[in-house]
């Protein structure tokens, strides 16, 4: 079973200056969605305030999700507002935020095979990460909340995170976008996943989304460093791009347990991520016939470099 633990955040979503409110969303709820798409055995944790209880476990409901191991508190629930410029540009303002997610605890009160944490606001403590590690079978870790931090207005800027390789060295695998990976190295290359793969000697592969231009997948083996790469599936219109990197990684971290084909795996994880951004917020549900119809479309277009360990 893949436990994801992030905070639920109620969205405000602006594109082209038309502006959607009150819209469920934050990791778990885009995760729990491709993950019941793809017959997995999923739960999900996370922590939200009374002030929208009603209108998660509403949408919850609705999308036949699990929310057994969230828990209501008397704090506001996390509360985005994601705006969207030309070319994809993104704007991220926080406007409230709820109480931190106690990691321990839920391996207090259920098993934890594989675990898929997202934070969004730093709302989970790297230590807690680093302690539980020993604890699970296989840890990913998508980065995004780590490089966030806040003006006095709410406003997110990506500021280098201290503790990366900290935690990269106590996990199996992790999702950075593009911009975080610039965050923590200046740019995008794939001789810099070899560095960081080669330095954090439990981390086995690397994912990094590239928005229009694909993501890449990087996987060590004993001697050596494949760097796939796959182009995104390109839809008659992008609606919404809000959750598609939390569908890929949660459909990339499902694949990757089973110990599935590399190229299938990044196929499928674009393709999932392909419909996400085909509506506005957080789908109903997705149609495993049509990801994998993308998938056989995208698997022809994987490319494979191979690297020596430094």
């Amino acid at each position: 079973m893949i436990i994801t633990v992030s905070h639920i955040s109620i969205d405000k979503i602006t594109v082209e200056k038309v502006s959607y409110d009150y819209l469920v969303g934050g990791p778990v709820t885009y995760a729990g969605v491709a993950l019941k798409s793809l017959g997995s055995e999923y739960d999900l944790y996370s922590v939200a305030g009374l002030d929208f209880k009603d209108l998660i476990i509403k949408e919850y409901k609705v999308r036949n999700l699990r929310y057994d191991l969230i828990q209501f508190v008397k704090e506001p629930t996390t509360r985005f507002h994601l705006i969207y410029g030309p070319d994809d540009e993104r704007t991220l303002q926080l406007m409230a935020r709820c109480r931190d997610i106690d990691l321990q605890k839920l391996f207090e009160i259920t098993d934890v095979k594989y675990l898929l944490v997202s934070p969004i606001c730093h709302e989970i403590k790297e230590e807690d990460i680093i302690k539980v590690s020993g604890e699970c079978e296989l840890i990913m870790l998508d980065v995004q909340g780590y490089f966030r931090q806040t003006s006095n207005e709410g406003y997110v800027i990506y500021k280098p995170w201290s503790k990366v390789f900290e935690v990269l060295s106590n996990i199996d695998y992790a999702k950075f976008a593009e911009a975080e990976l610039e965050c923590l190295a200046g740019c995008y290359t794939d001789e810099i996943l070899v560095k960081i793969l080669s330095k954090c000697i439990r981390l086995k592969a690397l994912s990094v989304t590239r928005g229009g231009k694909g993501s890449v997948l990087a996987v060590k083996d004993d001697k050596y460093i494949h760097v796939y790469t796959s182009p995104t599936y390109n839809v008659p219109e992008v609606v919404d791009p809000t959750g598609a990197g939390d569908a890929f990684t949660a459909t990339l971290f499902h694949f990757l347990t089973k110990g599935e084909d590399v190229s299938w795996s990044l196929a499928m994880a674009n393709a999932m991520a392909s419909t996400f951004v085909e509506v506005l917020g957080c789908p109903l549900t997705v149609s495993l016939e049509e990801i994998m119809y993308r998938a056989d479309i995208l698997i022809e277009e994987v490319e494979r470099k191979t690297y020596t360990l430094i």
